[in-house]
């Protein structure tokens, strides 16, 4: 375990350092997409310097992939912009979030009379 605990250190300090947000729960990371073969490989060096050789990894990421144009006021979008996105597969609303959404929707509809 402090082996483990090592090398994700090594992991999150590279990132950190980065300026890429990456979470680490238990022995696994989260995080985005496109990122995804450079945590495998820091995670492959940083093994093999802790471990003396790499660790198997599995990789649970079944992206569903968007392709179109999207135009808002983010800079750069402005003008329409075609994109790839990656999505989730599904994304199940918990109880708490769909009370939120209620809520929001009930101020909106109050706002507008006013």
């Amino acid at each position: 375990m402090n082996k483990d605990s090592i090398i994700a250190n090594m992991v999150i300090d590279y990132f950190t350092q980065q300026g890429v947000p990456v979470l680490c729960i238990h022995d696994s990371f989260i995080i985005q997409h496109d990122k995804e073969e450079e945590l495998k490989k820091v995670l492959h060096v940083a093994s093999v310097q802790v471990a003396g050789k790499g660790i198997e990894q599995d990789t649970k990421s079944n992206k569903r992939e968007f392709k179109g144009m999207i135009q808002g006021n983010i800079t750069g979008y402005e003008i329409k912009k075609r994109v790839t996105v990656n999505l989730p597969n599904k994304v199940t609303p918990t109880e708490q979030y769909i009370a939120r959404r209620l809520k929001h929707y009930k101020w909106l509809e109050s706002s507008k009379s006013n």
